[in-house]
């Protein structure tokens, strides 16, 4: 009894975790073929509230949070700062503050 107690909450877990998704991707996930800059590192974690459904369109869906960093060169010396790279890390936004 106790047993089948434990395997009705695991699959009740497992039930409520399948209604979200976490895309993540990062730069060893493509090939690159930069051509006016170097784009070295980037990673991407977005996580879903809804369940994802093969073949189905989404049109900004709700976000739990989105995470990225991305990382590069600009090999042109007449950038707006004076700086040859950038660095841009996010942690944590939210849904409207990514799409926006």
């Amino acid at each position: 009894m106790l047993r089948n107690f434990i395997a009705s909450g695991v699959l009740a877990l497992s039930a409520t975790a399948a209604d979200a998704v976490v895309l993540s991707f990062d730069n060893t996930d493509f090939l690159m073929a930069p051509e006016f800059k170097r784009l070295r590192n980037f990673s991407f974690w977005i996580d879903i509230d809804a369940v994802l459904i093969a073949g189905q369109t989404y049109s900004n869906p709700v976000l739990n949070s989105v995470d990225y960093t991305v990382f590069g060169i600009l090999e042109s010396e007449q950038t707006l700062s004076g700086f040859p790279a950038f660095d841009l890390p996010r942690l944590g936004a939210s849904g409207s503050e990514f799409y926006g």
